[in-house]
């Protein structure tokens, strides 16, 4: 059993094929959640980690990432990677709250801040930070996506208002339009926005409550 842990700790790390290194890192992350021995799992957990941070196929660092249990090695791998790709199949395994909002708050990429957003959404009910962080995204973010996604998981009355009356994009101020219970603010929109879409979604709303 030793030589052939052994064995699959070489493929992993030395195999030219990408594809006989993914089986070998699959291996070890199925072996990781089977065996009870801390000595064989910390074993194969360090070379995952090794394999994220140093394997040149995405593939393969992919697969090694699903395998990392600790949570809080995850968070740090994931605020070093530069690599859109991997961060963003990196998000859903983050559990750090800050690291969520950081994410949410300044990653360059609008699809990762999307992704932040969804992920950050399961944490709102219980945190305020995750609220923040929804409710900073929904007002401020730059692309009107990640806005309207925020929105989405907003539990703010007071927010989905001041994005409904003040955002520059009509189909964000529509969106917002669908969570507002107030028949006064709907009203209002319904009779003063300048964008017709708007004021007929204003008004459907309306009607329905």
């Amino acid at each position: 059993e030793k030589a052939d842990r052994a064995e699959l700790v070489t493929v992993a790390r030395t195999a030219q094929a990408p594809e006989v290194r993914r089986e070998a890192v699959k291996a070890m992350t199925a072996r990781s959640l089977e065996i009870s021995s801390p000595e064989r799992i910390g074993l194969y957990q360090e070379v995952l980690v090794e394999v994220v941070t140093t394997d040149a196929a995405a593939a393969v660092r992919e697969i090694a990432a699903s395998g990392i249990q600790d949570k809080k090695v995850l968070s740090d791998l994931f605020e070093t990677f530069s690599d859109e790709h991997m961060r963003r199949s990196l998000l859903g395994s983050i559990v750090n709250i800050e690291v969520l909002a950081r994410t949410v708050q300044n990653d360059p990429s609008p699809s990762t801040r999307k992704a932040a957003v969804l992920r950050i959404s399961n944490f709102a009910r219980s945190s305020v930070a995750a609220r923040d962080a929804l409710h900073a995204a929904a007002k401020g973010d730059s692309d009107p996506e990640v806005r309207k996604a925020a929105l989405s998981f907003n539990i703010d009355q007071s927010v989905c208002v001041d994005v409904a009356r003040s955002d520059v994009d009509p189909e964000v101020r529509s969106h917002a339009v669908e969570f507002i219970r107030s028949m006064d603010v709907l009203a209002d929109i319904a009779a003063k926005d300048p964008d017709p879409q708007v004021r007929a979604d204003a008004l459907a709303c309306y009607t329905t409550i």
